[in-house]
């Protein structure tokens, strides 16, 4: 989450008005040209940023709560957490920094404030009304279901960028327009998007609500396949799912050139992000099981390994990864199996028949001393 929300901070639009700016904007948004340890310390660095504005409203049942600017700290950000059946009203002589709210369940929250971000995250909410009455042009949403969100005026709407949103639906009032625009009409316009790490917006675009599948350009950027076909000048442009693909490689290499510098947790990164783009790359999955290996983490070792297998059965080091996992968890008998699985499809290879005999022998140990 925390690369995801630099990236898509990095895009909010800006704060307009009399020139007041959240104090936010001392850390730079500018993601070009960072390595993805850079990016993940820079999103550490918009985390801490973010938490030092927050005041925490939480853990209330059954409330009102109205914040004007006489009982609401100017350019604070409120952060709504865990409320329950609660009607929230930010007064229009309010000014703060942005809105967020996590784990709210069955609330309805009035926006008439100056928001000076314009944005509102949402994420792990059931059951929230969100009525807009001031400019917010940004919401983001994750992983929430039943949220309505109402706009009085259409042109205090921006966007919506969401993922993981179980029935959502977006009213701009003035057009008379009310849309699902969650998960069930993604599916229907994307059916082989992945839920759990895709992102889309929603915008006013050409009098229709148009949601549009997020892609990222090689600096992080986020557009979409209609913006990069307006921005081509005529050249042909790949689908979404060649795009995504040709990402996923260029993170693919990006992790093989991390891991051969022996930077390995930034070549785990790497390899996640090509994986979020497409999860069904068994090389990816193998090189990332091999990160693990290193590491001594052989849970996730097996898990990536094994999904190698799956998709790829005849893949030499899928196998013998899948074998090194389990021999690192003191699974020897299943570690055996593994190896000669790969020994099979590589018989000559020396390493694997050694593994083979070294595992064959725990395994021997493990069945004479009666141990796991």
């Amino acid at each position: 989450r925390l690369l995801a929300m630099a990236s898509t901070t990095s895009s909010t639009p800006p704060p307009t008005g009399d020139g007041d700016s959240p104090q936010v904007n001392c850390v730079s948004n500018d993601l070009s040209g960072m390595s993805q340890a850079e990016k993940l310390e820079h999103a550490k660095n918009l985390q801490e940023s973010l938490e030092a504005q927050q005041k925490y409203i939480e853990d209330l049942e059954d409330q009102t709560i109205r914040f004007d600017s006489s009982t609401f700290e100017e350019k604070k950000t409120p952060h709504f957490r865990r409320l329950k059946r609660c009607k929230i009203v930010l007064d229009d002589s309010l000014k703060i920094t942005r809105i967020m709210m996590h784990r709210c369940e069955d609330c309805t929250i009035h926006v008439k404030a100056r928001v000076l971000t314009s944005t509102l995250e949402i994420w792990e909410s059931k059951k929230v009304t969100v009525d807009v009455r001031a400019p917010l042009k940004t919401i983001q949403a994750d992983e929430s279901q039943d949220v309505h969100v109402r706009y009085h005026r259409t042109e205090h709407f921006g966007a919506v960028v969401q993922a993981g949103m179980q029935r959502f639906t977006l009213e701009l009032a003035e057009e008379a327009v009310q849309q699902e625009v969650g998960l069930t009409a993604i599916t229907e316009k994307y059916p082989n998007c992945n839920p759990e790490t895709d992102q889309f917006y929603t915008r006013w675009i050409n009098e229709e609500l148009l949601i549009e599948k997020i892609i990222r350009t090689d600096d992080g950027f986020p557009t979409t396949h209609r913006e990069l076909k307006e921005q081509s000048n005529g050249e042909e442009v790949p689908d979404e799912e060649q795009f995504a693909l040709q990402r996923a490689m260029k993170k693919k290499e990006d992790g093989n050139t991390a891991f051969r510098a022996g930077h390995v947790q930034q070549a785990i990164v790497c390899y996640s992000e090509a994986l979020m783009l497409k999860d069904d790359m068994p090389l990816v999955l193998s090189n990332r099981a091999q990160c693990f290996l290193k590491l001594g983490e052989y849970e996730k070792a097996l898990a990536d390994s094994s999904r190698v297998v799956e998709l790829e059965p005849e893949l030499v080091k899928g196998w013998f990864r899948k074998g090194l996992s389990l021999s690192g968890l003191e699974r020897h008998q299943e570690a055996v199996d593994a190896f000669e699985k790969a020994l099979k499809l590589a018989p000559n290879d020396t390493n694997i028949q050694a593994s083979v005999k070294v595992s064959a022998y725990k395994a021997a140990k493990q069945a004479r001393d009666g141990t796991k």
